[in-house]
């Protein structure tokens, strides 16, 4: 008969983001776990927040399913005579396998018949299964946070775990807590306990608490109500992540006004908005101009609309806070931001070698031979002060109390301390695109001093490699800048190789999304070297494979090597009897205006300019004479159709010796 089943961990207070997945996936998740456990199908709900992960299955089966199993033994002209008659071999497999001559099957494999023996394994009892089936249900949101137990899978201790089949409680400890019938519903620093007589029950009791399943809906109402509550006042402020991480934090919310303290407008808006951000949070009125307005702020209770007595507790809180911010950033203002920069020296680097200190200079140094490599030409001294003074933002008295202040910081303090105005715009600019999603630099110098960040925490060992790749490649490829990976590795505080894995297998996640397969594109991805926008755009112009005329090309470049190397081309003098090769002239001069790693374009030009080429090459003597300068003109010319044939990641010629001809083939 179908079960009932509820399984509820509650918890004192799980962080926001603790979940790998989507809340909203999980359901889909336990169903695919379900049939792979061979519990067949169910009605599946969840409920999430920081104090509940809550699974109700309803429908599910009491007893998994048999399982089919073949076992594949000897050919079948072995196991059966010609009268079909058991042969030794097929009674010792069939015993070998535990089964009798009947449950022998014949079944055909690549054209040859073989005795396969079926087997039907009986499902196993729900209730007996449970011991291992409850932690993967409990693990299925993939937390972020390692377990809190070596043998365990919750990131934190449980306060108590429920768990019900119909209307029995198993007798089972999960990570400790011997599980039960009671849910809870968490009041400050208690849980009120309620038990169940059915699963089915839950629904109501969560209902009857104003409990909705779902973060997202939690965040829905939640929206509503301060609005309602705003509804004379303004408009609120829409703080998504706030507004995410309290749906999460808070299962049911409960908005109250409290009078805006004059303090709060001394400080600068950034500081304002995240000092509201921090715990107990509130939530200010802005106009359409995103200008803070109204005379009150919105704050939210997790358990019961504040008391009168709470009210003043609060309101003396906040302005305790807003005057202790005050202070301190009057210090940050005070102090010079180049004594800010020394005191990066007495904090340590976040890759763990050397001080913060040495760490912004190492992302400088690394600035500027990015810099040198897109050939930007950005004025050395205000990218080395941008990097700088933006990491002097982690030794500044304010980021020590709103450590996520600290990007934000140091335009803040340039400006007051009247810093020249393109370095103030270029903090200004990294501030605001730093680790946020969506956003990218758009100058030269931001580019660079992020790009030159997020390279130096995608090093081996970094725990952010990861992340930091994936944002590198959406930055060079939104921005499409071609800079080839390994040439940013060359300091001398890199690995001595260049590991291009990690980066070939992110380029293969994006060719997946275009239907462009690996082996499609090793020809690009396996050269050495690894510039993601120019392996991009040129698969995405040939998805199949090389282009057509590769391999014609590729036995060009070999012919005019081969005729190169006989001369030294730089003893020649250049007379007015050269061959006269104009058309030529101009198709190199079209190639060689072709941007660094645009290939699809350099092909083109390549393909329009084979027959000049083949013509050049072919106008060249047998041998050519050292001491004559009348083909100084052609070879030079040659030597830079070879420089532009070397630009396109072609495969090796056919052959090393040149072959007569050489042409493109015909169609």
């Amino acid at each position: 008969m179908p079960s009932n089943l509820l399984l509820e961990a509650g918890f004192w207070g799980l962080p926001a983001g603790v979940a790998g997945r989507d809340p909203r996936d999980l359901p889909a998740i336990l169903a695919d776990l379900l049939e792979k456990e061979r519990f067949g199908s169910a009605r599946i709900k969840v409920w999430f927040s920081a104090a509940r992960f809550g699974v109700l299955i309803e429908g599910l089966s009491g007893t998994q399913t048999e399982l089919a199993t073949e076992v594949r033994g000897p050919r079948a002209s072995q196991a059966f005579d010609i009268n079909r008659v058991p042969t030794p071999a097929a009674t010792g497999f069939a015993n070998s396998q535990g089964v009798t001559i009947k449950d022998l099957v014949v079944k055909e494999v690549e054209g040859e018949s073989f005795v396969f023996a079926r087997k039907l394994t009986p499902g196993g009892q729900l209730v007996t299964l449970l011991p291992r089936l409850v932690p993967l249900l409990l693990a299925t949101p993939a937390w972020k946070v390692p377990p809190w137990k070596a043998d365990g899978v919750l990131p934190q201790p449980p306060a108590y775990v429920c768990l019900l089949v119909d209307d029995k409680v198993p007798s089972l400890v999960v990570e400790g807590v011997s599980v039960g019938r009671e849910v809870g519903l968490r009041e400050g620093l208690t849980f009120r306990l309620v038990p169940l007589d059915q699963p089915t029950d839950y629904p109501k009791v969560m209902n009857d608490w104003g409990i909705l399943a779902m973060p997202v809906d939690r965040q829905k109402r939640l929206e509503s109500d301060i609005q309602a509550t705003l509804s004379t006042l303004g408009t609120a402020r829409k703080d998504r992540t706030l507004l995410e991480t309290l749906s999460f934090e808070q299962e049911r919310s409960y908005p109250f006004l409290l009078d805006s303290p004059p303090e709060l407008a001394t400080l600068p808006k950034e500081l304002a908005l995240e000092l509201l951000s921090q715990a107990p949070s509130y939530i200010p009125c802005e106009n359409a101009k995103g200008e803070l307005t109204g005379p009150s702020l919105l704050g939210l209770n997790p358990f019961a609309p504040p008391s009168p007595a709470e009210l003043a507790v609060r309101a003396s809180d906040l302005r305790r806070r807003i005057r202790a911010l005050g202070k301190t950033w009057a210090q940050d203002v005070e102090k010079p931001l180049t004594d800010r920069v020394n005191d990066l020296k007495t904090r340590p680097s976040p890759d763990g070698i050397g001080s913060l200190h040495d760490h912004a200079l190492r992302v400088a140094r690394r600035a500027g031979l990015l810099n040198r490599l897109l050939a930007w030409n950005v004025p050395g001294p205000l990218l080395e002060k941008g990097v700088m003074y933006f990491a002097a933002g982690w030794a500044m008295a304010v980021a020590e109390r709103l450590p996520g202040l600290a990007p934000r910081l140091p335009p803040l303090v340039a400006e007051v301390q009247a810093v020249e105005p393109a370095l103030v715009a270029l903090l200004k600019e990294v501030a605001a695109t730093w680790e946020t999603k969506g956003s990218l630099p758009t100058t030269p110098a931001a580019t660079l001093i992020q790009l030159a960040w997020l390279l130096n925490r995608s090093l081996p060992g970094s725990p952010t490699r990861e992340a930091c790749q994936e944002r590198i490649l959406h930055l060079l490829c939104t921005r499409e800048i071609r800079l080839d990976l390994a040439r940013c590795f060359t300091l001398e505080e890199d690995p001595p190789q260049f590991d291009a894995e990690p980066w070939r297998i992110l380029l293969e996640k994006r060719l997946q999304k275009e239907a462009i397969s690996r082996d499609k594109g090793d020809w690009l991805l396996r050269r050495p070297g690894l510039d993601p926008v120019s392996i991009l755009q040129a698969l995405r112009a040939w998805p199949n494979g090389p282009p057509p005329e590769t391999s014609a090309l590729a036995t060009l470049k070999t012919r005019i090597h081969y005729r190169l190397q006989q001369v030294k081309i730089e003893s020649l003098r250049l007379t007015g009897e050269e061959v006269a090769f104009a058309t030529l002239e101009q198709k190199v001069a079209a190639m060689e205006a072709v941007p660094a790693g645009a290939w699809p374009a350099l092909y083109e030009k390549l393909v329009e300019g084979f027959a000049d080429i083949e013509l050049a090459i072919n106008s060249l003597p047998p041998v050519i004479d050292e001491t004559s300068s009348a083909l100084a003109g052609l070879l030079r010319l040659l030597k830079r159709v070879e420089a532009q044939l070397e630009r396109f990641p072609f495969p090796k010629a056919p052959s090393a010796e040149p072959t007569p001809g050489g042409g493109l083939p015909t169609a």
